[in-house]
Order: structure tokens, then C-alpha cells, then sequence
């Protein structure tokens, strides 16, 4: 399931919401969020809010390391790691977060095999999007019509619609 959040979204509330949910058993609820969609608008507000709220940000070359590590040669998630404390997870590259840290996000575009997976653990892509359109268009293409889950942050009525109007979950 994709979240979208928007500029006009209670950008500290998403961002706690977002990291209770996604951690919640270690993400492998099917309905909980697996995508964080943002506007480039709230995408920098929204990363430090989710790292205060307890997740923790891959940079490019960890994100590569931990793609070898979740990601089997079969191009599916590694069973070994589905359902695993991020601690457990990140230890595997060689970081070490405390127990407060629940997931851990990394900056990619939608093509990016924890975008396009069901990871079914604690790490999910944070992906940034020009405008409220092309986020819709984005957490669409990932849903894959399947008709089951998705979300928004908004205070915006219209967006809020389109969004509902589009994914029809």
C-alpha cells in the first residue's frame, strides 16, 4: 500500500502515523503502508519528521548494500529477513540503531525493487514526487491495481478526492 503525503498535510502528524503504522509488527501486515509518496513541496519536512518519530534514513550506498542483503538472487525479498526488527536488518551493514528506531527509509524512485516489492519487513523507499498529480499517478502505478489499500495526508479536499477517485480502495 502506498501513503501520499502532501504540503498541506500535518506534516509531524503523517510522519508519526506513517512510522506506527509501517513498523507495526515489523511491516508485514498487508495493509500497512509500503510506499511513503511525498510532494517535493513537504518531502524534506516530512523525512526529518519521520526520523524523529523513529525511523532511520539509508543514504544511497547503504540503500545499495541493503538492497544485496533483502533482495534474493531470485529478485524477491529474502524470506531470512521478513517480519525482522530494523536492528536486526541494519546490523547486517554494519548500522547500529537503538531500540527507538522502528524502520528505516530510503530515498528511491518508484522503479526501485523496494518500491516495486512487498517487502513484508521494516524498510520501506521514500519517494518524491513534483506535485500532488504526479504522486496520485505514482502510488497508482504501485498499487498495481489491486483495489486493496492506500493512503493520504492531506487537508486538501480536492486531493483528498482525486486520490479516493483514482485508487478506488
Amino acid at each position: 500500500p502506498p501513503t501520499v503525503v502532501d504540503e498541506t498535510a500535518d506534516i509531524d502528524k503523517a510522519a508519526k502515523d506513517i512510522v506506527t503504522s509501517a513498523s507495526t509488527d515489523n511491516n508485514i501486515i498487508c495493509v500497512v503502508e509500503k510506499n511513503i509518496i511525498a510532494t517535493k513541496a513537504c518531502a524534506d519536512d516530512l523525512k526529518k519528521a519521520l526520523i524523529k518519530h523513529g525511523a532511520v534514513e539509508l543514504n544511497s550506498h547503504q540503500t545499495n548494500k541493503l538492497s544485496k542483503i533483502i533482495i534474493g538472487d531470485n529478485g524477491y525479498p529474502n524470506k531470512k529477513w521478513v517480519g525482522k526488527d530494523i536492528q536486526l536488518i541494519l546490523k547486517e551493514i554494519d548500522i547500529d540503531v537503538g531500540p527507538e528506531k522502528r524502520l528505516a527509509i530510503a530515498e528511491t524512485d518508484a522503479n526501485h525493487p523496494f518500491a516495486k516489492l512487498e517487502l513484508l519487513m521494516p524498510v520501506l523507499p521514500f519517494i518524491r514526487a513534483n506535485d500532488i498529480d504526479v504522486a496520485i499517478d505514482i502510488a497508482y502505478q504501485l498499487e498495481e491495481g489491486c483495489f486493496h489499500t492506500a493512503s493520504i495526508h492531506s487537508r486538501n479536499i480536492d486531493h483528498l478526492h482525486r486520490m479516493a477517485v483514482k485508487m478506488n480502495t
